[in-house]
């Protein structure tokens, strides 16, 4: 038997905003400033943690987390 992945509390509220915003998008709903804005700082501090992971610079980590998101 395996063992089931359970997301930690800051997975989990990425996984909720990220449902939210492909909800409101898929309903034809403007997306809201705000929702934008955490979107970025989410991006930035994942960056972040990407870049500290596998020794590259944040900068890098950014353009790579943004093509894959886009």
């Amino acid at each position: 038997m395996t063992d089931k992945y359970t997301p930690t509390s800051r997975e989990a509220a990425e996984l909720a905003n990220l449902y939210h915003l492909a909800r409101t998008a898929l309903a034809g709903e403007p997306i809201r400033r705000w929702d934008l804005e955490q979107r970025h700082a989410r991006k930035i501090w994942a960056s972040k943690q990407y870049a500290a992971d596998h020794g590259i610079g944040e900068g890098a980590a950014y353009k790579m987390l943004d093509r894959a998101l886009a």
